[in-house]
């Protein structure tokens, strides 16, 4: 307890967590077998449809929390990234600039017109 600084009932209280099972071990296991037989298309709304069939009393966000301990998210399909972008790139001829340094001290009624 005087190595980790913490008040004594947090130390065996902390100590008393890490000693019980994980209760949601079985549905941990259905859904990565689920997610996995789905080729990573299935998302927490369609597992958590699976697993009330399958017999587990849930609710999705229990299967969303668990999903994202486990690290799972669909990555095929996105709704975010099929936005609208008008960039098509270098279109047409760029002039060249006449208004340089050297150019200036050279042509400066010209420069001063373009202005």
């Amino acid at each position: 307890m005087l190595l980790t600084q913490l008040p004594r009932a947090t130390f065996y209280d902390r100590l008393q967590r890490k000693n019980k099972p994980d209760k949601y071990a079985a549905l941990k296991a259905f859904i990565k077998k689920t997610f996995r037989d789905s080729y990573e298309t299935y998302g927490y709304r369609r597992i958590h449809i699976m697993a009330r069939k399958a017999g587990f009393k849930c609710s999705p966000n229990t299967v969303l929390r668990l999903m994202g301990q486990l690290g799972l998210s669909v990555t095929l399909y996105s709704r975010h990234t099929s936005s609208y972008h008008s960039y098509k790139g270098k279109v047409g001829t760029v002039n060249d600039n006449c208004c340089t340094n050297d150019s200036m001290l050279r042509n400066h009624s010209r420069c001063c017109i373009l202005m």
